[in-house]
């Protein structure tokens, strides 16, 4: 098979400096996030993965780039996660529980999400995969929900939450409203400070 377009030099020189630094952004995320994190086009062949997701699933190296991001999910749950997917071609939704197994050797559960990534011709770009461990039920009350999506409202929380750079808001006038958690340790304030 061969490897998708994305994965291989363009011959560009700027649109390879572009491709770089969307992968170095999407690993800055996953790292922030603690989640596995699968960058596939169309067709779901990757073209970037995470850290966490080659340690969960077995899948580093050079070797898995332009295969199946499924291919990394159990042999017994592979089928099905699959089929999942591409039943969400070109739309987000959950693909549910399954397993992997890490190089480790350990077999988990896991929980994924899929959400398209759309050019600015509306066209289907392809999909960034979410994969998180999935706790007991009972540890997270219910089914354990699902993985962080790109669209959740705490999405931005936890990045900025979890970001070294020192971020603050301020409203129109110029006070004071938020600032991320390295400037709350950086400054020493509380959350709740306010300079007015």
């Amino acid at each position: 098979m061969q490897p998708s377009g994305m994965m291989q030099p363009s011959g560009n020189h700027e649109e390879d400096i572009r491709r770089a630094a969307v992968r170095q952004a999407l690993g800055a995320v996953a790292g922030l996030l603690g989640i596995g994190l699968v960058a596939v086009d169309p067709e779901g062949r990757c073209w970037f993965r995470s850290q966490r997701w080659q340690d969960r699933s077995g899948t580093g190296g050079d070797a898995f780039h332009g295969r199946f991001w499924y291919e990394g999910v159990h042999p017994d749950d592979r089928d099905a996660v699959a089929a999942r997917w591409r039943a969400l071609l070109g739309r987000a939704g959950r693909l549910g529980t399954f397993r992997t197994t890490g190089v480790d050797g350990v077999v988990r559960q896991c929980r994924g999400q899929s959400v398209p990534m759309v050019g600015v011709d509306g066209e289907v770009r392809g999909h960034l995969v979410l994969v998180t461990d999935a706790a007991p039920a009972d540890a997270q009350g219910g089914d354990g929900g699902p993985p962080p999506g790109l669209a959740t409202p705490h999405l931005l929380d936890r990045v900025l939450a979890g970001a070294p750079d020192i971020i603050t808001i301020v409203n129109a006038d110029g006070s004071w409203r938020w600032s991320s958690g390295a400037a709350l340790q950086l400054f020493g304030h509380q959350a709740e400070f306010d300079v007015q």
